[in-house]
Formats: C-alpha cells, structure tokens, sequence
C-alpha cells in the first residue's frame, strides 16, 4: 500500500473536521522534514488517541449512557457465569483497561462488583473519558485556541449544554414532598442551594470576606501570584499557530504537573516557617491550557519576599526558566492593598469567571467575556445568570473541568465543610432561641383576649 493510501485510510473514520486539519498539518510536516515518517508517526498518535475515545466524536450523551448499559450488562454476565471472586476481580479490572475506564480504588471486591455491574457508574466514567480523549486530540490539532474554539472545543460544549439541559429538564419534572405537605421541583430546592450559581459565588466571596476580616484584624500581608505552565504544555502559540515545543500534554497532565510543584512549594514554605492561608482558582487559557491564581494571607508580612522566592524557585527556576518570555509570563505577582480595593474586590472576578461571568465584561485577553447568542438559554440552569449568552466565561469554566480540577479552593485555613457545620448549628440555635422566648406581641394578645 502506498505512503498515500496508507494515510487516508488511517483518516477514514476520523471527522471531517479533523481531516482537513491533519491534512493541512501532513503537507507541513513533508515539506519541513523533506520526509514521510514525522508525519506518519503524528497521523498513527492521533488516530491512535481517537480510538481510545471508544465512541464516535459526535456520541450523544444517550450514545454513551446506551454503550454505558452494555458493559454493565457484560459485567453483570461475567460474575454470573465465574464462581472464583479473585477471577472476577481480574476480569472485570481488565474491561475497565480495554475500555479506558479506571477501575475503582480503595474498595471491597463487593463493591467493585457492584459498581461495575450498574449502568450509572460505566456513564459517569465513560462521559468523563470519552470528553477527556475527545478535548485532548482537539487541543492537538490546534482546534481549541484564540483563533478558533476558545478554551474548549464545540463538541464538548455541546455535550456539556446538553448534559445541563436534561439535567434542569429532570429537575423541573422530579417533585418532593416534606412533612408538612409542601410540594416543590427538584429545580425549586436546587435553586436554593450552592447548585445555584448565584448562590455559589455568594458562597465563595463570604468565604473571602471571612479570610479577609481575619486577616484584617491579624494584620496579614496579601499577595497574588499568577502561575503558568512551561512551553512544551501549550498546543498552539497567541496566533494560534502550532508550537513546535508542544509535547502532547493534556490538561490534566498540566494540573497534575501544577499541583506537583505546588507540593514541593508547600513543603519548602513550611520548613521555614512561612504561614498562610488563602484561594486559588484555576482557568484554561484560550488553548485549553490551565494556569492558576493564588491570593495568600502572609501572617508575617516580612515573609512576602520567602513566598515570592518559593513560587519563582518552583514554577520557574525549576523548570525551562531560559525559554523565550519565561521570565515575563510564567509567574507574575501583584500586593493587594486596600487601595486597590482589599482582597475580595481583587479575586470577586476569578471567582465570576470560574462560575458564570456576572460582571465581567472582558476576558485576559481584552475579548468580550458574554457574547449575546440567543440558543444559549437551552443549556442554562434556570436563574442561573440574567445574560442570554454562551459566555466566554463559561467556556473557560467548562475547559477546567476537563482537567479534572477543582475550579475554586481553599489553599490553608479551614475546610469547607467545617466552616459551613458552624454555620448550620449557629442557625439552627438562633431558631431555638427565638422559637423558645416568648415575644411581647404575643403576650398582649393573651392578655386581651383573657380579659
């Protein structure tokens, strides 16, 4: 078979817009390497990584939860048909492997077995794998960029659309009843807790106020840093022109390499006595890649200057710190004053960002953060934002989440949990106070109705 014949029927089950990329990117390869191979090993990877998607590019969610059904189904046949536990622990860790899917950590063998034969467990992991795989080869191929999808790819923002739309149409039609016979939507109650996320953003800043106030009255330093991963993470240069160094990472590999130095960060600011506490949102710049913004409260202001060493030691220094424009973009810091208007105003618009753009109006690069698109209702939760828009905002929201990574988190302080326990029992004693005192209004009116 010719190199030619090889090439298309290797490109045969890819989409057309795929095709048409990597046919353009073939040309480049044979007429800069004056050879067949570079261009060859690059189809082989790519067509390789879209066949561990398993399914189809433009697989619907009823696609997956259908294929999702199978492999329960298969699993539920296996453990019928074998006697040894041992034998079907292997087997069925082995279906987890030919079909992408990692096989649960940590549990029984029951409950391996268990989660292995339902449907709802094969969905969840083969959503996430299938969108992971998917983001990956479109990151690759330099659709996902300045100059093409922002943040992520269409495909995944369809299905993540789509994936709200039946979420919000199930809520609206599921209905609970209390105790006092009180009827409401799943969508109701939904509306009134942090799945809303007007609420959620309400949530965050409170946290940040509260971090705030104590550093306020400790008499804490703040500082901000801005952390971005080395070249060779990064598919596509600011033109969205292909980058050479580009190493195939994905964007998990570019949360997982963060968080590694940030441990190594942590321990070298612990073994000399630096204490802080604070936030750090992650966001996907316009190819997908995801960077990270710390704000932290230094209880000794003189350790500013540790701190700053730790970050540019670990996130810079480390790592390629002679590549062109390393120094400039890899790792900017700023000190937050009150001039500038304190910590919570300085972070309200990485939280918005992260949750659904309200008051943003441009993006890091100067670009309207919401674009008017009428369509985009479809997908909303409903009064989840008063813009009728598939904001820029929401895509980057949607690139993060396919890093796998925790948007918005605490770095230091209290968990997240604790601080809203106090919050319940504090409210649930006020309720008990004022249900337990008797009020003069109430009074009064015994007294006039006695007499």
């Amino acid at each position: 078979m010719r190199n030619g014949a090889w090439r298309e029927a290797l490109q045969r089950p890819l989409p057309g817009r795929w095709k048409r990329i990597i046919t353009r990117r073939l040309e480049e390869f044979d007429r800069t390497n004056r050879d067949w191979k570079t261009g060859n090993v690059f189809l082989r990877e790519i067509v390789q990584g879209y066949a561990e998607a398993v399914l189809p590019l433009d697989a619907t969610l009823d696609d997956i939860r259908a294929f999702a059904a199978l492999r329960a189904a298969d699993a539920y046949d296996l453990t019928g048909r074998l006697k040894e536990t041992s034998i079907i622990i292997e087997k069925l860790e082995a279906m987890c492997e030919r079909w992408h899917v990692k096989a649960p950590q940590g549990v029984t063998a029951g409950g391996l077995i268990a989660r292995l034969c339902d449907p709802s467990w094969w969905a969840s992991r083969l959503i996430r794998m299938h969108s992971q795989k998917i983001e990956s080869g479109a990151i690759r191929l330099g659709l996902v960029s300045g100059r093409a999808d922002k943040y992520v790819s269409d495909e995944n923002l369809r299905r993540r659309e789509a994936q709200n739309a039946r979420n919000a149409a199930m809520l609206e039609r599921t209905h609970a009843i209390n105790e006092d016979g009180e009827i409401f939507t799943l969508a109701q109650l939904s509306d009134k807790t942090v799945a809303n996320p007007a609420i959620r953003r309400g949530e965050m800043m409170l946290r940040m106020r509260g971090m705030e106030e104590i550093g306020d009255e400790f008499g804490c330093a703040v500082d901000w840093a801005v952390i971005t991963a080395p070249s060779r993470y990064h598919a596509t240069r600011a033109n969205g022109q292909p980058n050479p160094k580009y190493d195939n990472s994905t964007p998990k590999d570019t949360h997982n390499y963060l968080q590694g130095q940030w441990q190594k960060c942590r321990t070298w600011l612990a073994h000399r006595g630096v204490e802080y506490y604070g936030m750090r949102t992650v966001e996907a710049h316009q190819d997908g890649t995801p960077h990270w913004n710390i704000m932290v409260f230094l209880k000794d202001p003189a350790h500013r200057k540790t701190w700053r060493l730790a970050i540019t030691r670990y996130f810079l220094l480390n790592d390629s710190p002679d590549e062109k424009g390393a120094a400039q973009r890899r790792v900017k810091f700023d000190a937050v004053t009150k001039e500038k208007g304190g910590a919570s105003a300085y972070i309200a618009k990485y939280i918005s960002k992260n949750i659904d753009g309200i008051g943003i109006e441009h993006d890091l690069y100067g670009d309207p953060i919401i674009k008017p698109r009428a369509a985009w209702r479809r997908g909303l939760r409903r009064g989840a934002s008063n813009s009728s828009s598939p904001s820029d905002a929401r895509r980057s929201a949607f690139g993060a989440s396919c890093a796998g990574s925790t948007k918005v988190r605490r770095c230091g302080g209290r968990r997240t949990c604790n601080a809203r326990g106090s919050r319940r029992s504090a409210s649930r004693a006020a309720r008990t106070a004022r249900a337990s005192a008797p009020t003069t209004r109430n009074t009064c009116v015994r007294t006039v109705a006695h007499s």
